[in-house]
């Protein structure tokens, strides 16, 4: 997916449920950034 390409967290606001399964440590990563 060229989500994470673009924006790491614009992904997670639009495939949340994608990148928890495919990329579980970026939701960790964004977390924090929060």
């Amino acid at each position: 997916m060229r989500c994470q390409l673009f924006v790491k967290v614009s992904c997670e606001m639009i495939f949340p449920n994608q990148i928890i399964q495919r990329e579980p440590h970026l939701k960790r990563g964004s977390s924090r950034k929060e």
